[in-house]
């Protein structure tokens, strides 16, 4: 058995999640059956705020999701897909500048629409407002940033080009 992804729960399972304090530290836990061996199993973890841990337990229950909300907004399904998007770019140079153009740009934009309904009619007008403020090439990065976080949408089933 893999020991790294031993505590992380399955995916398609039902998490439990609760929060606890302890003695000023919170406590973080998720509880689930495993799917196999019909063993109930839990991963907790302790953080210094509640904010944190409440955090934690989003990620790791975004991590069992088997497919998003058809409905999500662009916001949100960024937030939940967290880094995936910028999975095989350089950390240090290219993601960083993705993540604030992305953040910068896109979100402000488009982030309030659900995934669905951004289109390429939509993303051609959003482009020509931009092109008024941006340099090509701040416009090429954060077109290609969305570009990424749409590609993941469509693996999600989310949208279907």
């Amino acid at each position: 058995m893999n020991t790294k992804h031993r505590h992380v729960p399955p995916i398609g399972v039902h998490l439990t999640q609760d929060v606890a304090n302890r003695h000023g530290r919170f406590r973080a836990r998720a509880r689930w059956s495993d799917p196999v061996s019909h063993e109930r199993r839990s991963y907790s973890a302790t953080f210094e705020t509640e904010d944190r841990a409440r955090a934690f337990l989003q990620q790791l229950q975004s991590r069992t999701h088997i497919a998003s909300d058809p409905l999500i907004s662009l916001a949100d399904y960024i937030a939940e897909i967290g880094d995936r998007y910028l999975r095989g770019l350089d950390p240090s140079s290219t993601a960083s500048g993705y993540r604030g153009t992305i953040r910068v740009r896109a979100l402000p934009a488009l982030g309030h629409l659900p995934v669905r309904s951004i289109s390429t009619a939509v993303i051609d007008r959003t482009i020509d407002r931009w092109e008024g403020d941006c340099s090509p090439s701040t416009l090429k990065n954060t077109v290609s940033a969305l570009t990424r976080v749409l590609d993941e949408a469509v693996r999600d089933e989310i949208i279907s080009t």
